[in-house]
């Protein structure tokens, strides 16, 4: 298996799959989704909170918008999930 260069994008992708699988979004093929586990999905998605915060004057436009993007999808589905329960 080829794996991506390190970059900024690949780390938000890494951190942001985490969060969608801990909050039951994504399975493995063939496969149920798993069980959300929203501490875990609040943890990761709290650790890019902390990202942007600490490059907040070092990102160019395309890095701000993914990470600001992933951090709003994400942050609307913990909502969704949080509200069913």
């Amino acid at each position: 298996m080829d794996l991506p260069p390190p970059s900024f994008q690949t780390l938000v992708a890494t951190l942001a799959s985490q969060a969608m699988h801990s909050l039951g979004l994504l399975a493995e093929e063939g496969k149920e989704p798993p069980k959300p586990n929203l501490e875990h999905a609040q943890f990761v998605i709290d650790l890019l909170g902390v990202l942007e915060e600490k490059t907040k004057s070092n990102l160019n436009d395309m890095e701000r918008t993914l990470l600001q993007g992933a951090l709003t999808d994400l942050r609307m589905a913990y909502v969704e999930k949080k509200e069913q329960g």
